[in-house]
């Protein structure tokens, strides 16, 4: 069963791949098969696993560990960094006003607060990317042992 046409960033737009349903089928396009004088198209195929990582779907290829850290993390830990130096040095009075500053709700603070009290290998390893390819807030919130 064909799902959905995958395409390359360029100006032409030429097919990439073609996704099915837990297989990624990639063929050079006969453009770049030329230039790069094959005698034939080389195509290939990967198992994959398509999973919701936050409020996105990605593609997985492996279950390795990350080369490159998830920026939506990072954001997280950063802000709740900060509101927790705010909230704790007195620049605030209190999470409504920390909320109200910030133009967030009182829910989100609450919420994603405690990830200011990370352990510093894990925030380490959260910068290095060194965590499962799907990892994401929510997960990390029940969870602070997946990293």
């Amino acid at each position: 069963m064909y799902g959905r046409l995958l395409y390359s960033k360029t100006e032409r737009f030429e097919k990439l791949g073609v996704l099915l349903v837990g297989l990624l089928e990639v063929s050079l396009s006969d453009d770049m098969t030329q230039r790069l004088k094959l005698s034939a198209t080389v195509r290939s195929s990967y198992p994959i696993e398509p999973r919701s990582v936050g409020k996105r779907n990605k593609i997985i290829l492996s279950d390795a560990l990350q080369l490159h850290p998830n920026q939506e993390l990072i954001l997280c830990i950063a802000r709740s960094w900060k509101w927790y130096q705010a909230l704790s040095k007195g620049k605030v009075r209190s999470v409504q006003e920390l909320a109200k500053q910030e133009k967030t709700s009182v829910e989100t603070i609450t919420r994603n607060l405690p990830f200011a009290v990370l352990k510093p290998d894990q925030v380490e390893k959260l910068l290095k990317g060194q965590h499962a390819p799907d990892l994401s807030v929510a997960q990390l919130l029940k969870a602070r042992s997946l990293i």
